[in-house]
């Protein structure tokens, strides 16, 4: 049976503004969900970057201002002008409106789908989701952002921990779940893809291990990258390190290097 949640039909495919913009990873959830649920938006480029006294500070559409208080993205506003924001209510939200849609399937497994119908484990693929946030998502800030180097390698033993559990849980399938894409792999997939980076800026030491522990998280890794889905939302390496080197460099002034320079979290700034 279907959950009540998605009792009600429609007939008729919602359209969905997206605001995003390109090198941001948390929207990047959100694009990987809209891919993969075959749900139709728009897609608006809605925050970007300019340069004051050699830092640099977000700026933002007024649309974005105007619909989100917090100013943050990924923000998905509806044909009645709700919104919703945060990456990982998004993705929910998102599941919820395929879940709704006519001739969406009521647990064969034949449409896609984020969560599962059954209620246990879809509250933990929630709790799994939380965990890649704090343990696997937020440390890229830290060890990119953060000024002392004791810091940046005590960060990036804890993100080698938790990735070492993490390949150690993952079973035989082709995602961390099993056969099926879902809110955890579309978590990760973003911040992951990213680890690149702490290698170019940080030094070889800061490289993610090819050894057997970490075996299956490469193996994920690489089929994620061949994924339809995930694929069309990935940012070209080359113009994401011309991006990113404002944070490496100390020169970004966005709410989240801001925060993690301050010594807070990541993932409590941006979800």
């Amino acid at each position: 049976e279907r959950p009540f949640w998605c009792l009600t039909k429609t007939k008729h495919q919602m359209s969905l503004r997206f605001l995003s913009s390109w090198f941001c990873p948390f929207a990047q959830r959100t694009h990987i969900g809209l891919e993969h649920l075959k749900l139709r938006y728009e897609y608006v480029e809605a925050l970007g970057w300019f340069e004051k006294d050699g830092e640099y500070h977000h700026f933002k559409t007024d649309e974005l201002a105007a619909s989100n208080p917090m100013g943050t993205i990924p923000t998905l506003i509806d044909q009645s002008g709700r919104t919703t924001y945060e990456s990982l209510v998004c993705l929910e939200y998102l599941d919820d409106l395929a879940c709704m849609r006519e001739g969406s399937s009521s647990g064969s497994g034949k449409a896609p789908r984020l969560l599962s119908l059954d209620p246990f484990e879809r509250a933990k693929q929630r709790v799994d989701a939380a965990h890649v946030n704090q343990r696997l998502c937020s440390p890229y800030y830290d060890i990119l952002v953060r000024r002392g180097k004791g810091e940046r390698r005590a960060h990036f033993q804890s993100l080698l921990e938790a990735l070492r559990e993490l390949s150690g849980r993952m079973g035989e399938g082709p995602f961390i779940g099993g056969d099926d894409m879902s809110l955890v792999d579309c978590t990760l997939l973003p911040h992951s893809y990213r680890y690149y980076v702490l290698e170019h800026f940080r030094g070889p030491e800061f490289k993610i291990p090819t050894t057997p522990e970490y075996a299956r998280f490469h193996e994920w890794l690489a089929h994620m990258e061949t994924v339809p889905a995930v694929r069309a939302t990935l940012p070209d390496k080359t113009r994401y390190l011309q991006h990113v080197e404002k944070y490496a460099n100390d020169k970004a002034r966005s709410i989240v290097a801001e925060a993690v320079r301050a010594g807070k979290p990541a993932h409590e700034m941006a979800l």
